[in-house]
């Protein structure tokens, strides 16, 4: 159920039939989507997304504390594409499912309700293709299903939960298509059943025939057989239009007996002679729907049932245009849904006979009725409700007992806390300025001084049905650069002061509602450089002092409306390093100090039109700017074309590319080891494998990298522990798992580096160690000082902390309490020994002669600065490019780091006139 800020989540009925969140998975405004639900021994089994490592196993009880993660998947290889989760079922104590693990494709697992006892019942197909496990069916006390162990194809399966027990039930259609047969696989995934003493299944039949068989197996390979081979409907026709249900001990399916025939309705008893048509029919017979009481279907425009017999095979409403949708039993009421497009859904009901046969209710609007859902002898679906001339959807939750009167809206028992959807925290001063998504799901910005009374909202950017999201927040002496977007000025550069009235748009680049779309957002020298497009110009490098009129391109690399497409700003120093295209030598790596003269393409790496395409950029604190081309390739520069250098080729993409002090560390892949943790210290022989942690081709998906003291943390995964923080110093023997915060093979860390925060000798990250649920954690590097941070929200549930910044002694981070939903907090920091100040050298005195006795606009070279921590925020007391008085200005720089330390230098701007003769 769908609902604003809490996004798609986790509810129950109560005994008024209201709705009440059990648990809010993905905190905020994000959905986790919970899906595939299948209950077990009165526990509820579901999937849903709280990450980015694809869907989770959950169970629910139907309390918070009782809503838990079974089952994490990891990181899923580049190769891989398919979902991570299949169909579920339940046999007995054990739920079996489809899944795609580390390095397979959907394999049979199962599970007894414990990260422990979830385990893959047999690597059918070993390797990256997998055995494409599906149409997962109980009978009996064993699982049948299809799979494909590549060599003989899709075939019919069955198991008891063990290895040993899973095994193939015969080579039933030899060759490597199986019983996929002439039929393109991507399409057909055979039809199975239980019904009686036996399952049966529909397949396509021999290569080239036109035509599908109905088989039956005992679970025996002497006991499987074709019962009967029919003709496709036509020879452009694929198995997937046809269905096969279960009903009295036999199954029914839609068939016809020679090509020029219509379909008629058949059944099976399991035997040949028991294998015979019930009805034939003058006009298209389709959709059977499985039933308590009978069997329905639709004839042309007319919805029948039937009994088994010609006798008890009637029409029951000829509904006239449309077409029919979907259907559920509830009770002994069949309810189903109706579509004349481009109109509304309608829904329908039937007790099996014409005068119970009968509309519910239209929906008037642009509306699609999905998720049937049967709860005794009531009906819930979801209403997916699309505003005319508009991308807006809403979703609404419904409920019907079969009558108008008793079909409506679910309305929440109480309201879910609202909490906020917080993101990029960023401090500026004394101030944090945030982001949040208001309740009609415009964005607003806020900013905080850490009181209550100092918390505010300096506007909220009323967007379009597209969306205006505020972005990019960046820090500018005291000035916040952000890109936004109203309904008015389109998506442009705004500032702030802290203020609501100083909350402005910078320059409305392109006038009106057309769109500028600043990015890549990057101080250099007291000024910010970005990305914009113009309506004229196309997208170009400008600058930007804060004023409209000290907004201003900085070059137009590639000279009329094409755009250069200026990418991934990055400084080293007093360099602006940049991917752009001229037009001429495609996209490549250029530099410049910020003056239009200054800027230059540093190597012509791929000749052409393509050019070398840099992607992912890391400026190192020692001068070195590592970066990637076509981004399998690593390259370094020393912003000289002979100091541009390659270091290696990979054969799929880089990614996570993080300096720290002279060396990179990323995540690479080859086939011999996957996509492992790498280094480079700039040179080709010292660009090598850190350690093979998952051994093999296994992917172990390494996240993060974030220094403590002398060595550094990330998130890997193997087999044995799953998705745990690691330490290293940079060589393969000092790099170990750092602890097994969720014991066994269980992820206590399903996420990114949204939730791994760096102190001087301490690191802070998000896991559950499967009796806490998410919480923070910390680590000095250590596995004793690896402990529980703190239980924000006491007890199992989880309080799923994001957006983690540190503002001098406290850390700001938002968290999930069942009050107040997530929201905004601070708290003390632990025991830090960083009180070293920034090292800060102020560039010389300048002097400038004015033209005119009210001064003069100077630039000057910013300073440098240094910390144990990484670069500091740098403020200006006069910003470069501002105009100065005639006479000396003392200009003091302040040099803030993580920790709150500041050092400051000073240096002077004489401004001198010389008044006309």
């Amino acid at each position: 159920m769908w609902r604003p800020h809490v996004g798609n989540e986790l509810w129950k009925l109560d005994a008024a039939g209201r709705a009440v969140l059990i648990k809010d998975l993905a905190p905020g405004r994000r959905d986790s989507n919970p899906s595939r639900f299948t209950a077990m021994n009165g526990t509820l089994f579901f999937t849903a997304s709280t990450g980015p490592f694809g869907r989770e196993l959950w169970k629910s009880d139907g309390t918070a504390a009782g809503t838990v993660v079974v089952f994490s998947p990891v990181q899923r290889p580049p190769q891989l594409t398919a979902l991570e989760f299949g169909e579920m079922v339940a046999l007995g104590n054990t739920l079996f499912f489809a899944h795609s693990g580390d390095q397979t494709s959907m394999e049979l697992w199962k599970s007894d309700g414990t990260p422990a006892g979830t385990v893959q019942v047999k690597d059918i197909r070993p390797g990256l293709e997998g055995a494409k496990v599906s149409q997962l069916v109980v009978h009996g006390a064993a699982l049948f299903f299809l799979a494909d162990d590549g060599v003989h194809g899709k075939e019919l399966w069955r198991t008891h939960g063990s290895e040993g027990s899973t095994v193939m039930v015969g080579d039933l259609r030899p060759g490597p298509a199986g019983l996929s047969g002439a039929q393109p696989e991507s399409r057909v995934d055979p039809p199975l059943v239980s019904a009686g003493n036996a399952v049966f299944l529909l397949t396509a039949g021999e290569p080239q025939s036109s035509t599908f068989e109905l088989w039956r197996s005992d679970g025996t390979a002497a006991g499987t057989r074709v019962l009967k081979t029919f003709p496709l409907d036509s020879p452009y026709s694929y198995l997937g239009d046809h269905e096969l249900v279960s009903f009295g001990g036999e199954v029914f399916f839609g068939a016809k007996e020679q090509p020029w025939l219509r379909r008629a309705l058949w059944k099976s008893n399991g035997t040949e002679e028991g294998t015979v048509q019930v009805r034939a029919f003058d006009d298209d017979m389709y959709v059977i729907w499985q039933a308590d009481m009978a069997v329905f279907f639709v004839v042309g425009t007319e919805l029948w049932k039937s009994d088994g017999t010609p006798a008890g095979t009637v029409p029951l409403l000829d509904h006239g245009a449309g077409g029919f949708r979907l259907a559920r039993w509830a009770g002994d009421t069949l309810f189903y849904t109706r579509t004349n497009f481009p109109g509304p859904d309608s829904l329908w009901k039937s007790d099996g006979t014409p005068a119970g046969t009968a509309k519910v209710r239209d929906f008037e609007k642009v509306e699609t009725l999905e998720g049937l859902v049967d709860a005794g002898d009531l009906l819930f679906f979801t209403s997916y409700v699309e505003s005319p001339g508009t991308a807006v959807v809403d979703f609404e939750q419904w409920r019907s007992d079969g009558t108008p009167g008793g079909t409506f809206r679910v309305e929440a028992a109480t309201p879910a806390p609202r909490g906020s959807d917080i993101v990029e925290p960023t401090p500026v001063g004394g101030l944090t300025f945030f982001t949040d998504v208001a309740e009609t799901l415009h964005q607003e910005l806020w900013r905080t001084d850490g009181t209550e009374a100092g918390t505010v909202r300096l506007r909220r950017f009323e967007a379009d049905e597209f969306g205006m999201d505020v972005q990019e927040l960046t820090a500018v002496g005291g000035t916040l650069f952000f890109r936004a977007g109203d309904v008015t000025s389109g998506n442009e550069l705004w500032r702030t002061d802290g203020t609501e009235a100083g909350t402005v748009v910078v320059r409305d680049l392109w006038p009106g509602r057309g769109d500028s779309n600043p990015a890549w957002l990057t101080v250099l020298g007291g000024q910010l450089y970005f990305s914009a497009s113009t309506e004229s110009g196309g997208n170009e490098l400008w600058r930007s002092d804060g004023t409209a009129a000290g907004t201003v391109q900085v070059r137009d690399l590639r000279p009329g409306p094409a755009s250069a497409s200026p990418s991934g700003l990055r400084v080293v120093g007093d360099t602006l390093f940049f991917a752009a295209n001229d037009g001429v030598h495609g996209a490549e790596l250029w530099r410049g100090d910020g003056t239009p003269d200054g800027m230059v393409m540093v190597k012509d790496i791929v000749p052409g039109s393509e050019g070398c395409r840099p992607r992912i950029f890391a400026p190192s604190s020692t001068g070195t700017f590592f970066f990637t081309c076509a981004s399998r390739e690593l390259w370094k520069t020393d912003g000289t074309e002979a100091g541009t250098v390659r270091l290696k080729s990979f054969p799929r993409d880089i990614s996570a590319l993080r300096a720290v002090e002279g060396t990179l560390y990323f995540t690479g892949v080859d086939d011999a080891h996957g996509q492992e943790l790498w280094r480079s210290d700039g040179t080709e022989a010292g660009t090598v494998m850190v350690k093979d942690v998952h051994p093999g081709p296994g992917a172990s998906s390494p996240l993060g990298v974030v220094p403590v003291g002398d060595r550094l943390v990330f998130m890997a995964y193997e087999p044995e522990h799953g998705l745990e923080p690691w330490v290293t110093d940079g060589t393969a023997e000092g790099t170990h798992l750092l602890r097994d915060v969720m014991p066994g093979p269980g992820s206590s860390t399903p996420y990114t580096t949204q939730w791994l925060m760096s102190l001087p000798d301490q690191v802070l990250f998000v896991a559950s160690d499967g009796v806490h649920g998410r919480e923070l954690w910390v680590t000095d590097g250590t596995t004793a000082g690896t402990t529980l941070f703190e239980d924000l929200l006491p007890g199992p549930g989880s309080s799923d902390p994001w957006s983690l910044r540190r503002l001098g002694d406290r850390l700001f981070l938002t968290f999930a309490d069942t009050e107040h939903g997530h929201e905004p907090h601070l708290l003390a920091l632990p025991a830090s020994r960083d009180t070293t100040v920034p090292t800060l050298t102020c560039p010389a005195n300048v002097t400038r002669e004015a033209t005119e006795a009210g001064g003069t606009r100077v630039e000057y070279p910013a300073a440098s600065a240094n910390d144990v921590e990484g670069p500091p925020t740098l403020a200006y007391s006069a910003p470069s490019g501002d105009v100065f008085p005639v006479g000396t200005t003392t200009v003091t720089v302040t040099a803030t780091d993580a920790a709150g330390n500041r050092s400051q230098c000073t240096f002077q701007v004489d401004v001198s006139f010389t008044p006309p003769a």
